[in-house]
């Protein structure tokens, strides 16, 4: 090489090198998190390991297989960090993407398994009134995670991954409008989640399922948005979801008048 050549940005050593501190930095953030802060039950996620080899959860089947995923997806970053020191760009990003998307597998299990076998709701582990997301090791590691993916969009696409970015920024933006708001009867958009007592008569039950698929439809379409943040073209796929959300959103709108009428009649 001369003197008057350079290195592209985004190729060659220069994006290996980068994969290789993006690594090193997924594998810190992920490991403090494993001790600090407190996951939940003013416990972190290493105590609950601990207390899953020790039998603290005999009987909650669902949370223990959660935490042997944790423990599995902790294993996985280990192995994909250490292997990715000593591989060149493409597999290192690959890599990346493996440690990014099994956090967020594991992590989401660990906080279905918290609501099916310990019985705290997603809004307990997830959320908070003063600061509307939760400040605790869970939503700190997927909070990583989903960076992670936006770096390796951006690194893997460039100028196509600012597009990407803006549209799963379009996903994430409910969330950040829901913040201070009440849907429905004064349900607010945690309480969404869970069993909505509107009344027993058509319209009620009817609004009230319209609530809840709203609110899970919300949370699946955040996560198609960072899914779709690994592959070059998914612009179908961006159409059907940006369609359907806004199909059971109008739809969730007219029930929402039709409950309100109901109501007012009685």
């Amino acid at each position: 090489m001369t003197n008057n050549e350079t290195v592209k940005p985004g190729t060659g050593k220069s994006e290996s090198v980068f994969q290789i501190v993006l690594s090193l930095l997924l594998f810190a953030g992920f490991t403090v998190f494993l001790f600090f802060p407190d996951a939940t039950d003013k416990k972190t996620i290493w105590e609950m390991v601990l207390g899953l080899f020790k039998g603290d959860y005999a009987g909650q089947t669902f949370l223990q297989a959660a935490l042997y995923c944790t423990v599995g997806f902790y294993a996985v970053l280990l192995i994909c960090t250490i292997v990715s020191i000593f591989t060149k760009k493409k597999a290192s990003l690959a890599l990346n993407y493996i440690k990014t998307f099994v956090a967020i597998a594991a992590i989401s299990l660990l906080v279905v398994g918290l609501k099916k076998d310990a019985g705290l709701g997603f809004s307990d582990v997830l959320l908070n009134e003063k600061t509307f997301v939760a400040l605790n090791s869970i939503t700190f590691s997927l909070a990583l995670a989903a960076v992670g993916l936006i770096v390796l969009n951006f690194s893997a696409y460039k100028g196509r991954g600012v597009l990407k970015f803006i549209f799963a920024l379009f996903a994430a933006g409910f969330f950040v409008f829901a913040k201070n708001y009440t849907f429905v009867d004064g349900y607010t958009f945690g309480a969404l989640f869970g069993k909505l007592d509107l009344g027993t008569g058509t319209a009620e039950t009817i609004a009230a399922y319209a609530f809840n698929v709203l609110a899970w439809a919300a949370v699946v379409n955040l996560g198609l948005s960072l899914l779709t943040l690994t592959f070059p073209r998914t612009t179908v796929l961006d159409l059907i979801r940006a369609i359907a959300v806004f199909a059971i959103a109008a739809f969730a709108f007219v029930m929402l008048g039709v409950y309100g009428s109901e109501k007012n009649r009685k």
